[in-house]
């Protein structure tokens, strides 16, 4: 009975042992399947990241091919920086001069690639990056030509193209030498930065003279000293030494400095006053019943390299298109004149030969006004833009205003 017991716990021991090296089999058989699986998992993915890497290399191609005119003349404007950042010593030295570089002499210096890998179906295209020297501040101009296609634009040649000249009604008037904006519904508006500025006109070194739409400063006196002949501090009218040039020169240099310590907002940004030309401004007094409105009276005093000023008496008048518009005593000034506001008187720059402390001013309504240089009212900047300011987009409405590059 013994024995037998004993071969049967045997037995079932050698049939244990039997199951367990089946189980370790099959645990093995199960490992080398899930190993194979795993390798297969991991090759998959690796194929779909080469063939994602593809695709998205595949994508910049077409991208770059598809890059607008603005673009190119974007790289062109970064190589040609990366170019003089190279060579400064063919920077320009002195103020308004300039220096250029050809676009081909960017792409034999591998600074940029050839213009037809960046748009596909842009043909031959030339251009040339001119660099100006603005005040120790370099302004880059990209110029690129493709024929039909495509030409850089400056502002001032938007603004006076042909079909924008007129004779009649509200529009642009050839006077003076000088293309003016007459009437009260004229489409001048220019966007920079967050600013809207009309268009006054562009002048005869074809810079675009633009006036803020609303005041910058709403109270400001044009001047407060001591007037000897008045005997009270009424102001002198000689712009040269007025506290209303003060101000706009404070304006100019907290724009420069991007300081907020005075102004909440700098008027230009740091970009922006790039685009601002130096100018000679006209300040000369002139008589209330002065016709000439051609502004000879006032550029008999001039301030060289003004960058920022206020309005002559001449151009608040050649605003208006009202033929009975001819003098500051004239009251149809206010009529058809987009400079209105409505809102709030704003300084001229002339001042009034009658006496050493009347300036010009011009009410809220519009109407034209000679008082004390101590007064009280709004400034609202005068600026240049560059001859070289290129033309970006809009229509000069102020739903759709002119920007710059």
């Amino acid at each position: 009975m013994g024995e037998q017991k004993q071969n049967a716990n045997n037995a079932e021991l050698i049939e244990a042992l039997k199951l367990d090296d089946d189980e370790k089999e099959t645990k093995s058989r199960n490992s080398s399947s899930l190993k194979g699986k795993m390798r297969k998992i991991l090759l998959i993915v690796v194929l779909l990241t080469v063939l994602l890497i593809i695709i998205i290399w595949l994508l910049s191609l077409t991208t770059g091919r598809k890059q607008s005119y603005k673009d190119i003349e974007s790289t062109m404007k970064k190589a040609a920086e990366k170019y003089y950042s190279n060579h400064k010593s063919e920077l320009p030295t002195n103020d308004k001069e300039t220096s250029e570089v050809s676009v081909q002499k960017l792409i034999n210096g591998n600074y940029m690639k050839e213009i037809s890998s960046y748009k596909s179906g842009s043909g031959s295209c030339s251009g040339k990056v001119v660099v100006e020297n603005n005040d120790d501040t370099y302004l880059y101009i990209a110029y690129l030509d493709c024929g039909e296609k495509y030409v850089t634009t400056e502002l001032f040649r938007e603004i006076t193209k042909s079909e924008n000249i007129v004779t009649e009604d509200s529009g642009v008037y050839y006077m003076n030498e000088e293309y003016v904006y007459r009437g009260e519904n004229v489409n001048n508006f220019v966007k920079i930065d967050e600013n809207l500025w009309r268009i006054v006109k562009v002048d005869k070194n074809n810079e675009v003279v633009l006036i803020l739409d609303e005041p910058y400063v709403n109270v400001q006196n044009w001047d407060n000293r001591y007037n000897t002949a008045r005997k009270m501090s009424y102001g002198y009218n000689d712009y040269k030494k007025s506290r209303l040039k003060e101000v706009n020169d404070a304006i100019y240099e907290a724009s420069k400095k991007g300081d907020t310590s005075k102004y909440k907002k700098p008027l230009l940004s740091k970009n922006a006053i790039k685009y601002i030309s130096g100018y000679d401004l006209c300040y000369g007094n002139r008589a209330s019943n002065d016709t000439t409105n051609n502004n000879s009276i006032e550029c008999y005093s001039k301030i060289e390299n003004t960058k920022i000023g206020a309005l002559t008496l001449s151009d608040f008048i050649n605003a208006s298109l009202d033929k009975d518009c001819k003098s500051s005593v004239s009251k149809s000034c206010q009529n058809y004149n987009y400079l209105i506001t409505n809102k709030k008187t704003f300084w001229l720059v002339t001042g009034n030969t009658a006496n050493t402390y009347e300036v010009y001013r011009v009410s809220q309504y519009g109407k034209l006004e000679s008082i004390q240089a101590s007064s009280f009212s709004s400034v609202r900047p005068v600026i240049h833009l560059n001859s070289k300011t290129m033309f970006s987009s809009g229509s000069g409405e102020k739903v759709n205003p002119y920007t710059i590059k």
